[in-house]
């Protein structure tokens, strides 16, 4: 596993239980991706104050595994991974980008079948003023 986390991040408003189920369903998705074993890699970053109509933070949980299908990563009902040994909250992707919406933000998926894999998370920063 690889981390990339930035120094000093800005907190964001939101569930941290729904949150923490969020990040814990990508990584292991990423880790059955990969039977064989490879790379996890976690990546945070503060996002320009364009992004989510204000300030946001992006986290990028990337594997080296087999990666989605087009069919899988354009259908939001696909989004429930390929049936495999779940070992997680079994959350799929449509329900993990539901809570992510829920909370204002916006997950992006890249992956090329055989290559791995990339979800994108970026979640509004905290604003006391809309709070």
């Amino acid at each position: 596993m690889h981390r990339q986390l930035h120094d000093s991040l800005p907190p964001i408003a939101g569930d941290p239980e729904l949150l923490q189920q969020v990040f814990l369903n990508l990584m292991t998705n990423a880790i059955d991706a990969m039977p064989g074993g490879g790379v996890l890699t976690v990546a945070t970053s503060h996002l320009p104050p364009a992004s989510l109509n204000g300030q946001a933070i992006e986290v990028v949980v990337m594997d080296t595994g087999m990666g989605m299908s087009e069919e899988v990563k354009q259908k939001p009902e696909s989004r429930f991974l390929p049936p495999r040994t779940r070992r997680g909250a079994g959350l799929g992707l449509a329900i993990c980008d539901e809570i992510i919406r829920s909370h204002h933000g916006r997950m992006e998926i890249e992956s090329k079948e055989g290559k791995g894999s990339a979800i994108r998370v970026q979640l509004p920063v905290f604003c006391a003023e809309v709070a």
